[in-house]
């Protein structure tokens, strides 16, 4: 596995769980059209696992807000990363109402994202960021502290390292790309086609170079 790039900013992006929230109104919209000229649940079952997958990792992004406010802007050590975040994340979990019909991460079950064809990818910590203080990471903007992985594993941590884009779960029949986030709180996806892709705003990552 290869590693995402590094970025700055000491502070994290607020702008993730609304994110979160439209990508899963723009689905349920494109369901809800779908189910007027047929074929409404395939068009769910394609979009459901990439959208959820948005949510967990904007909801993850939260988490590590809070987490970093009550501890004096230090991120959370690799070996415990998980139980350290928990308590966090559970106040981090969009309304049941909100989320939609799509599969969130449960804080006591695997941490991952749960994809249409039922398989389950994970999350790992970047174990070069252990512990760190914000401050002390001068790329915040390019510096991935959290990433999907291919498997679920309790504490996951390594150095990251990029995974291809091709292997990544499918939307539509095509690659979406695996997913982390950076030091600053921005949430990620990189395209087989554009590479890095900054959710919410798709001009910029493009030419990017990540480091842990």
């Amino acid at each position: 596995m290869e590693v995402p790039p590094t970025y700055l900013p000491p502070r994290r992006s607020k702008n993730g769980l609304l994110i979160g929230i439209i990508v899963g109104a723009i689905c349920l919209c494109c369901l809800l059209g779908s189910l007027v000229v047929g074929g409404g649940w395939f068009a769910f079952r394609s979009v459901s696992g990439t959208a959820g997958c948005v949510i967990t990792f904007t909801e993850m992004s939260k988490a590590m807000t809070k987490y970093e406010s009550s501890h004096k802007g230090k991120l959370p050590k690799a070996d415990t990363w998980q139980d350290d975040l928990r308590s966090d994340l559970r106040k981090s979990l969009l309304p049941k109402e909100q989320a939609g019909p799509f599969p969130q991460i449960s804080p006591d079950g695997d941490w991952g994202c749960r994809e249409s064809d039922g398989a389950s990818t994970g999350l790992a910590f970047n174990s070069d960021v252990s512990g760190k203080s914000l401050d002390d990471i001068k790329d915040s903007e390019k510096t991935v502290v959290l990433f999907e992985t291919i498997k679920p594993e309790k504490n996951q941590h390594m150095k990251y390292s990029r995974l291809d884009p091709k292997t990544s779960p499918k939307i539509f029949g095509s690659p979406r790309g695996w997913f982390f986030i950076t030091a600053n709180g921005d949430v990620w996806t990189d395209s087989p086609k554009k590479g890095p892709q900054r959710i919410g705003n798709s001009n910029m990552g493009a030419n990017v170079q990540f480091h842990s």
